[in-house]
């Protein structure tokens, strides 16, 4: 499939998403699985599927893949700039660069749009005993609602770090190592999101728009490299 026809297709699939989940229920429905609304017993935060201030959980299944894939991230960066001096790098130095600069703006660019949406997480919203409005993304907050601090939850800015990764796909040359790289990337991202999601910072519509922005930015940027003529160096990694 042709670049230009696999980013008009990817962008009418984000489309699609956000007008399928603004118009359906179907975010509080899954969500909904994840919260024992029948445990009165219990603070609000202690009813989801995963405490919400689970250390050992969180270090193992938040921080720990997010600081891997930041190391990752700058070892690349690091090779590629070595490509420029070692001879040995050279030949791999642009898919290098072209894999640091994809993750990167995967999470600058899908990441921080979660400081423009206004969208507030599930623990947040009156429906799972929190005290913010529950509103979709094309929605207006109910007349007169004010906030200090406006909703950072959409998209969800944390599984960008494992998405980043379906980049992989167009650093490789054979295609079983291609989707391997591109399998990868879902893997973690969805293992980030579905965390999330268990404990109320996410709904299904933040983690699934994520992976598909986050494949968008991947192939705006591979795009970009080969107008420039750096997406198919001399050599592959495989």
């Amino acid at each position: 499939m042709r670049l230009r026809t696999q980013l008009f297709l990817t962008l009418l699939l984000l489309i699609a998403v956000v007008l399928v989940f603004d118009r359906t229920s179907l975010d509080v429905w899954v969500q909904n699985y994840f919260y024992n609304a029948s445990a009165v017993d219990k603070p609000p935060l202690e009813r989801w599927l995963v405490y919400k201030f689970d250390r050992s959980l969180e270090f193992w299944f938040h921080k720990s893949i997010k600081i891997a894939v930041a190391v990752f991230g700058g070892c690349v960066f690091m090779l590629a700039l070595a490509g420029f001096r070692v001879k040995r790098l050279a030949a791999y130095r642009y898919r290098l660069m072209f894999l640091a600069c994809a993750m990167g703006l995967v999470s600058l660019i899908v990441g921080g749009t979660k400081h423009i949406t206004d969208t507030y997480c599930p623990n947040q919203t009156v429906l799972y005993g929190g005290d913010k409005p529950y509103v979709k993304v094309m929605e207006r907050y109910p007349a007169g609602y004010e906030t200090r601090k406006k909703g950072r939850c959409f998209p969800a800015g944390h599984a960008t770090a494992g998405f980043g990764l379906m980049a992989l796909y167009f650093v490789f040359r054979s295609r079983r190592a291609r989707i391997t790289g591109l399998a990868f990337g879902l893997t973690l991202g969805w293992v980030l999101g579905a965390f999330q999601m268990v404990r109320g910072e996410h709904f299904l519509s933040h983690t699934l728009f994520t992976m598909i922005a986050s494949w968008l930015v991947i192939l705006l940027t591979y795009f970009a490299f080969d107008k420039l003529g750096l997406a198919r160096p001399r050599g592959a990694l495989s």
